[in-house]
């Protein structure tokens, strides 16, 4: 259950290495994930720049792609102080670097004793929440974010396929 993730219920205590462990886990099998690396100029911190409570960094050739695990504000339909997974993917090259995909999932108790949830993509401000919202629903909300910023059918099915179980998992949805 996810406790800690309504506006008026801060966090007050974070277990980094418990945190790591339990993302690590679910992205376990890739050698390229590594947790805690420096930030380097072509990642952008999201939110209030304060430090992720989780990070992890994947450079396959020509791109950036950060994994965090952050409580911030985000806006779109979440507009709240929340709990959230955030995926960044920017093309990097030598002499330049831009941001490809900017998405975020978040849940939170909406008061009725109901948990909620979103996806939002900041880059291009979409934006879709549920409550009691179930796997497939969250797996189409990635898909949609990925076909919005222009990936094409199958990338978007395979991204969100990919990161659904990971974003259920750290977020217990």
């Amino acid at each position: 259950m996810l406790t800690g993730c309504s506006q008026e219920e801060p966090i007050t205590q974070v277990d980094n290495q418990s945190a790591n462990n339990q993302m690590i886990a679910l992205v376990a099998g890739s050698p390229e994930i590594t947790k805690y690396l420096p930030k380097s100029p072509e990642i952008l911190v999201m939110g209030d720049n304060k430090a992720p409570i989780a990070e992890w960094i994947i450079r396959p050739s020509g791109y950036v792609i950060r994994l965090s695990l952050e409580r911030g504000y985000l806006g779109g339909c979440i507009n709240r102080n929340v709990l959230h997974l955030g995926v960044l993917v920017r093309r990097v090259t030598p002499i330049s670097s831009w941001e490809m995909f900017n998405g975020h999932v978040a849940a939170w108790s909406n008061g009725w004793w109901q948990k909620c949830a979103a996806i939002y993509e900041s880059r291009t401000g979409w934006c879709k929440a549920w409550c009691n919202p179930t796997f497939r629903d969250i797996q189409g909300g990635w898909y949609d974010a990925f076909i919005t910023v222009g990936a094409s059918a199958a990338v978007a099915w395979w991204l969100a396929t990919i990161i659904t179980p990971v974003s259920v998992g750290a977020l217990a949805i």
